[in-house]
């Protein structure tokens, strides 16, 4: 069975299968309270809640720069209160003037 999982674990790899992944803070740069570690494969967008998240680190899987909407509604509906597109593997203060209740985010 270990043979069989290193084996899978080499085909992942050589074939540029990988998970980029985010995380909601409570903090205003990635620190206090961690939300839940959203991850998704590249061109999967997802829609992640953001009540109470002052900012968002992006993990380093992703190998182009994320691409973030903010929504002042739950559920990535309402008016947008934002765009962004953190670098991998970088801390984003979430300073949007408005509320936000949850984001859409998708590694490109």
């Amino acid at each position: 069975m270990k043979m069989l999982n290193s084996l899978i674990v080499l085909v992942a790899l050589a074939t540029g299968v990988y998970t980029a992944g985010i995380i909601g803070n409570s903090g205003s740069n990635c620190d206090g309270d961690a939300g839940h570690y959203d991850k998704a494969s590249p061109g999967e967008g997802r829609c992640a809640k953001m009540d109470g998240r002052h900012s968002v680190y992006v993990d380093g899987n992703c190998r182009r720069p994320y691409n973030i909407q903010f929504y002042e509604d739950g559920g990535c509906r309402g008016l947008s209160s934002g765009v962004a597109y953190p670098n991998p593997n970088t801390c984003l203060n979430i300073n949007t003037g408005g509320p936000v209740r949850s984001m859409f985010w998708v590694c490109p």
